[in-house]
C-alpha cells in the first residue's frame, strides 16, 4: 500500500505532537523508551523531507530560512575547525549539543510548512487520551508535575511537555467550529498548562486564546461567554485559591517578583549574556557559556540568545523572522473576512500571536518550537499567495 504525500503529513503531526508529548511524559514516571523521542522525530522528519523533496517549496519567504539554517551550520563547523570542542559539567559538548538544535530547526519547519487538515476525531482521540494520562497522574499535595526520578539536567522536561501541549491544544481548539467546545478545550487546556507548570506557557497561551476569542467571534458570544464565566469563577473560587496555595509558584512572579528564583536566575544569565555580546558584538559568544558557567544550558532566554550564540546576523534573522512576521501575517488575517469560517486561518493567527510572545519573554535560540510556528506562518502565506516583500 503505497501512503501518499497528505497522509504522511497528516501522520508526522500526529508524531511530532501527540506522540511525542506521550513518550516525554512516560519518562518523568521513571519509564524508558525502545528509542528516544529527540532519535525517533529526527528520523522521522528527515525521511519526510527527503522523501518529499519536491514538496519542499522555495520561494521568498522560505528561501531565507534555508540560508540561515546552512549559515547556523556553517558557524558551528567552522568554529570546532578553527577552535575545537568543550564540554560542560554534564559532559554535553558543544558541537553536538548545537548540530542536533540545528537539524531540529529544519525538522520543526518542515512540520510546519506541511501542517495539514487531520481527521478531528483521531485529533480528539490523542487529546482525550493525554488528558486523561494527566489527570491519573495527578498529585493532589502539589498539583504539579512530579519530577523527582528524572536527572538534574533532563528537569527542563516538563517545559517541553507544555510546549507540546500548548501547541497541539491551539490546533485542536481551531479545529473545531463551535465556539462552546473551543470553550470547554481552552478550559481543560489551561488546567493541564497550569499542572505541567511552566508559567510562560501557561500566561501566554491564555493571552493569545482571549485575544483569538475577541477577534474571531461577535460580540455577544463574547459578552454571554462573560456572563457565564463570572458565576463559574465565583463558584469555583474556593478551588482555585487552594490550587494556588498548593502550587503557590505559578503565581509568585506577580506577587514577588523580586524574590521569585526562576527571575532572578533569569536576569542574572541576562546580565551576564550581554556582558559577553559586549565584548564580540559581530560574531557573538558561541560556546562562552561554558567558559562562565560550566553548563550549556545558562544562556539568555528570550530572542536575544540568537545573538549571544551566532552572531549580529542571527539577530536580524530571528527578529525578521519571528516578530517582524508573525505580525505581518495577523495583520492580513484580520483583514481578511472570511477568516471566522475558516479553521487554518485561526491556527495561524494564535501561532503567529504566540510566536513572537514566546520568543521574546521566555524562549531562546534553542526552542525549535519558534520554527514549526513559523513553517505553519509560512504555509498560510504561500496558500494565500502572500509575498512579505511586495507586499501584496
Amino acid at each position: 500500500m503505497k501512503i501518499t504525500y497528505k497522509q504522511s503529513a497528516q501522520l508526522l503531526i500526529v508524531i511530532y505532537l501527540p506522540i511525542m508529548f506521550l513518550m516525554w511524559h512516560h519518562l518523568v514516571y521513571g519509564g524508558t523508551n525502545l528509542i528516544g523521542a529527540t532519535t525517533l522525530m529526527s528520523i522521522i522528519g528527515i525521511l519526510f523531507f527527503f522523501l518529499f523533496i519536491k514538496k519542499q517549496k522555495i520561494d521568498k519567504n522560505t528561501l531565507p530560512v534555508y540560508l540561515f539554517f546552512i549559515y547556523c551550520l556553517l558557524y558551528i563547523h567552522i568554529h570546532l575547525i578553527i577552535v575545537g570542542n568543550k564540554t560542560d559539567m554534564f559532559d554535553r559538548d558543544l558541537y553536538s549539543y548545537h548540530l542536533t538544535i540545528s537539524i531540529y530547526y529544519l525538522i520543526s519547519y518542515t512540520v510546519g510548512q506541511h501542517i495539514t487538515k487531520t481527521n478531528n476525531k483521531i485529533l480528539l482521540l490523542f487529546y482525550l487520551l493525554i488528558s486523561i494520562k494527566i489527570f491519573s497522574n495527578i498529585d493532589g499535595s502539589t498539583f504539579s508535575i512530579n519530577l523527582s526520578d528524572i536527572d538534574n539536567e533532563k528537569r527542563g522536561v516538563y517545559l517541553v511537555l507544555a510546549d507540546i501541549f500548548s501547541l497541539f491544544s491551539f490546533i485542536i481548539i481551531s479545529s473545531t467550529s463551535s465556539f462552546h467546545k473551543k470553550i470547554i478545550l481552552f478550559t481543560v487546556s489551561t488546567i493541564i498548562l497550569f499542572y505541567l507548570n511552566s508559567r510562560a506557557t501557561l500566561y501566554i497561551f491564555i493571552f493569545v486564546n482571549i485575544i483569538y476569542f475577541i477577534f474571531f467571534f461577535k460580540t455577544k458570544k463574547i459578552i454571554s461567554l462573560i456572563f457565564i464565566a463570572i458565576p463559574f469563577f465565583l463558584y469555583f473560587s474556593d478551588f482555585f485559591n487552594y490550587l494556588i496555595d498548593i502550587n503557590e509558584r505559578m503565581l509568585f512572579i506577580f506577587s514577588s517578583p523580586m524574590e521569585d528564583a526562576s527571575h532572578i536566575a533569569r536576569v542574572s544569565l541576562s546580565k551576564t549574556g550581554f556582558a559577553r555580546i559586549y565584548e564580540s558584538p559581530i560574531i557573538g559568544d558561541y560556546g562562552g557559556v561554558i567558559e562562565t558557567n560550566n553548563h550549556l544550558g545558562t544562556y539568555i532566554h528570550n530572542i536575544f540568545s540568537y545573538w549571544q550564540t551566532y552572531g549580529f546576523i542571527a539577530l536580524i534573522c530571528s527578529l525578521y523572522f519571528f516578530i517582524y512576521q508573525p505580525i505581518y501575517t495577523i495583520s492580513k488575517i484580520i483583514k481578511t473576512k472570511k477568516t471566522r469560517d475558516n479553521n487554518f486561518p485561526s491556527l495561524i493567527f494564535c501561532l503567529s500571536l504566540y510566536l513572537p510572545l514566546m520568543i521574546i519573554l521566555a524562549k531562546s535560540y534553542t526552542w525549535h518550537y519558534a520554527w514549526f510556528c513559523l513553517g505553519a506562518i509560512h504555509k498560510y502565506l504561500s496558500e494565500n499567495k502572500i509575498n512579505i516583500k511586495s507586499n501584496k
